[in-house]
């Protein structure tokens, strides 16, 4: 889906803002918006929706709360990759934002070449983890670039992982078989 720059928040790939189950989708593309909440597949998810199975080759580009799969998550994400750079205020390569006591990311892969944030709070994973929110197992290219330096792993910037470890990885074989 190629996607044009939107003067309006809430753009994502699939869906702005999510009320649902998007499940098996993917997004390709250039996604840009000059507002909040910008995602490969969904620009915000309520506390009741899920985005699972999922995959992002977009290229993201927002203002505040973007990231490779959703912008900003209230609700839950697990199983998905986004392999798009991403760039904007307050973002991750996974999501920009995540917060809310049934909110979640699990299993995901941020695969992404690069992420350009004009903000302090940014990850390889996600930009901001708002408690009490599960961000759990989730992993990240091991050199990939945050403003041109390379990080270390943590919650925000999931577990450190390589080609081979990757080729390897039970979780990804999920996504590819």
């Amino acid at each position: 889906t190629e996607t044009n720059t939107s003067e309006r928040g809430y753009v994502g790939g699939i869906s702005g803002n999510n009320y649902g189950n998007i499940e098996g989708s993917f997004s390709s593309g250039s996604i840009k918006s000059k507002a909040l909440y910008t995602g490969g597949i969904s620009g915000s998810l309520t506390d009741t929706a899920l985005i699972k199975n999922c995959y992002s080759t977009s290229n993201i580009e927002g203002y505040t709360d973007a990231g490779g799969i959703v912008g900003s998550i209230g609700g839950k994400v697990e199983n998905c990759y986004s392999t798009g750079n991403v760039k904007g205020n307050r973002v991750g390569g996974i999501t920009g934002f995540i917060t809310g006591a049934s909110a979640y990311l699990k299993n995901c892969f941020a695969l992404n070449p690069s992420i350009d944030a004009t903000h302090t709070e940014n990850g390889r994973i996600v930009g901001t983890i708002i408690s009490p929110s599960d961000v759990s197992n989730n992993y990240s290219w091991q050199y990939m670039m945050i403003n041109g330096l390379v990080v270390s792993e943590n919650q925000k910037n999931g577990i450190d992982i390589n080609k081979a470890e990757l080729e390897n990885d039970v979780n990804w074989s999920n996504f590819v078989s």
